[in-house]
């Protein structure tokens, strides 16, 4: 169950959920994306391995995702970790992952997630401090900010064609307690889990 308690004391219907968020993946208001999100067709299934490839970068303790590093400039001043096999972490004041510290930190994770059946999955996140998801280059999750453990808004994919869809990730660690927590809920289900390793793969490390 998901750390807070009003969400732990009830249950929600995921149909209900998704009435409260503001817009859809599939929509226009999600980074110009009209097209549904489609599998990577020319994807190497053999060559997967498990886990998320994982970059860490020093950030100067900013209090936003948008004050980070992007690309080539992230890539040039961070150094990659062993893979991330899933995300269900609340870290305390313990170090983040391989990372070496518990404070003033930054993650991009990388890979892919396999989504078996079609229809609507739901994705949210229970992150300390900010956070942002893509699946197929759309931005799902953002939560960029500095901030105490918190649930973000159910985000929703709808897919038509089962497969390993790309998957991106970043997020800070600022200073104090830390959490990292992905869950979903697949078409059919009514309540969110934390997203299994099983699904998750990356083909090569940064």
């Amino acid at each position: 169950m998901r750390p807070d308690s009003h969400w732990t004391a009830i249950v929600i219907p995921l149909s209900l959920a998704l009435l409260l968020v503001t817009g859809c993946a599939t929509s226009p208001a999600h980074d110009g994306f009209v097209q549904p999100p489609q599998p990577s067709q020319s994807l190497d299934t053999s060559s997967l391995k498990p886990g998320l490839a994982v970059l860490y970068f020093k950030h100067a303790f900013v209090k936003d995702l948008d004050n980070l590093p992007q690309g080539e400039k992230a890539r040039a001043e961070g150094w990659p970790g062993d893979p991330i096999p899933y995300l269900n972490h609340q870290f305390g004041r313990s170090y983040i992952f391989d990372s070496g510290t518990n404070r003033g930190i930054a993650m991009e994770m990388s890979g892919f997630i396999r989504l078996d059946q079609p229809g609507t999955y739901g994705f949210q996140a229970n992150t300390n401090d900010g956070f942002r998801l893509y699946i197929d280059g759309r931005r799902l999750i953002d939560d960029p900010g500095w901030h105490s453990d918190r649930l973000s808004p159910v985000a929703q994919l709808v897919i038509d064609e089962p497969g390993w869809y790309s998957l991106r990730l970043r997020y800070f660690q600022r200073k104090g307690t830390a959490s990292l927590q992905l869950y979903w809920s697949p078409p059919g289900q009514d309540t969110f889990a934390i997203v299994p390793a099983e699904v998750l793969a990356h083909q090569q490390a940064y």
